[in-house]
């Protein structure tokens, strides 16, 4: 670090950069507003409309909708992050959490179609394509790992859902608030330390053992997926063959979004390697796909 201690510096800068422009705008306000909906009723809300397609596709209860609806939209890690609320509110058994956590990793979808799309690719249709396949390889790793024992759920009339609403004892919305703005800053400085360890061990790599092109991809799509996708996106291959790579390794993630996972469900009873195994399958899933999807489309 001492001898390389310019290009350590410009990491640091880089990874703060990528967090502040990035993952700060994208993630705060969907972790803020989703955990005062928590409190207000949203999830018995989510789950009345959506609860159903859980139940008939995936086997899981009405509540594990909001997971998997809020998740589409936010960005990874905050899938992980709604299915622990989930489950610490007795919303969700054990058992259904380890498996919403397999299919409830999506990337932020203006990421995928605007800097991977429009800024790397240079082509966003291409975008459009990746984040398909990214969405279908995850729903079908949902349907790959579903507990086959059919079970059943009440469905509630929407009129007991909002008089359950109506009767819930709240705290003071300023208490909420409070608490709600501390959790997703906790979880957001968090992810900037991971990233950031993560981006100067990258680095440390490409300047002590200067590896060829293929290995420093492998390496950085390993560590940062962020680096990985950029050295991919650099590549004189054809773009259909660059978006397929380019989906696995926004499906598989890298070690940082991992160790950002691992850190939210440390000290639950949801196992990691499940975890682990759906972004394993999610990836090949999403390689062959987008190159599917590209051969059908372009």
């Amino acid at each position: 670090m001492f001898i390389y201690s310019k290009d350590i510096s410009d990491t640091v800068i880089f990874s703060i950069s990528l967090w502040k422009d990035n993952l700060l705008p994208s993630l705060f306000p969907f972790l803020l507003i989703t955990q005062l909906l928590i409190e207000y009723g949203f999830i018995e809300i989510i789950s009345f409309f959506f609860g159903k397609y859980m139940n008939v596709f995936f086997n899981l209860p009405n509540e594990s909708s909001y997971a998997f609806v809020t998740s589409l939209f936010s960005g990874f890690p905050s899938g992980s992050k709604y299915v622990i609320d989930l489950l610490e509110h007795n919303l969700i058994s054990e058992k259904d959490a380890n498996h919403l956590i397999m299919f409830t990793h999506y990337s932020n979808p203006i990421f995928i179609t605007s800097t991977i799309g429009i800024f790397l690719l240079q082509n966003q249709k291409y975008g459009y394509i990746i984040l398909l396949s990214h969405i279908v390889s995850n729903i079908l790793v949902a349907l790959l790992f579903k507990e086959k024992k059919k079970r059943t759920y009440k469905k509630k009339k929407f009129n007991e859902v909002l008089k359950g609403i109506y009767n819930k004892k709240h705290k003071s919305f300023i208490f909420i608030l409070t608490k709600a703005i501390l959790e997703s800053f906790k979880l957001l400085i968090s992810m900037l330390g991971i990233i950031t360890f993560f981006l100067i061990i990258a680095t440390l790599i490409d300047k002590i053992l200067n590896p060829n092109t293929f290995f420093k991809i492998l390496i950085s799509s390993f560590l940062e997926m962020t680096q990985g996708i950029k050295n991919v996106s650099q590549l004189a291959l054809p773009l259909n063959l660059k978006s397929a790579i380019i989906g696995a390794i926004v499906s598989f993630s890298g070690l940082s979004v991992h160790f950002q996972v691992k850190s939210i469900i440390d000290g639950s009873s949801i196992r990691y390697r499940n975890f682990l195994l759906a972004r394993i399958v999610q990836s090949i899933f999403c390689f062959f796909i987008t190159l599917a999807i590209c051969k059908i489309l372009i």
